[in-house]
């Protein structure tokens, strides 16, 4: 299942996914993300705890990434405080050839990082951070009203669309 430019270009056409009952990702490396979905396992649910120390991070932090990857579709809750690979998630561990670009779909899925991508497209420069705050803003996700929280959210956009062009093979 590779996607192509095309195909990431199609997902507004489509339709976002519905933004996730979830706190917006504050998880900046993108690599803690891809690390700890080579840890996980299907048919095993881990907290977000073992996630922290697995990948060396505060608990706090590990909140956080497992939070991310709940947002973008790759864990689902099992139940109070722990989690397992999804479906997708465990398609995008094990499809090595294919994964960079199921997790683009993914994360552009979702209308603030497609805007943002889109906005790299026209000049093939990152945004600044006024004009990602304001997409950010402008997609209304969730986060409390509050615009140092707003503005904690400004990396994490921005650090994984440069991933997503640093690695899918999508330009």
């Amino acid at each position: 299942m590779k996607f192509s430019l095309n195909d990431i270009m199609n997902i507004q056409k489509n339709g976002f996914v519905e933004e996730p009952n979830v706190a917006f990702p504050q998880a900046n490396s993108f690599s803690i993300i891809l690390n700890s979905l080579n840890w996980m396992d299907i048919d095993k649910t881990v907290s977000s705890a073992e996630l922290a120390i697995y990948n060396s991070i505060t608990e706090r932090q590990g909140t956080y990434y497992m939070s991310a990857m709940y947002y973008i579709g790759l864990v689902e809750r099992t139940e109070e405080y722990r989690y397992k690979l999804s479906p997708i998630g465990y398609y995008a561990k094990n499809s090595l050839e294919d994964r960079n670009s199921v997790l683009a779909y993914l994360i552009l899925s979702h209308r603030v990082f497609y805007k943002v991508f889109e906005a790299y497209l026209m000049c093939f420069e990152m945004p600044d951070s006024e004009t990602l705050l304001k997409i950010i803003k402008a997609s209304k996700v969730h986060i409390n009203d509050n615009d140092e929280m707003f503005r904690r959210r400004v990396s994490t956009v921005s650090s994984w669309v440069q991933w997503i062009i640093n690695n899918a093979n999508l330009i």
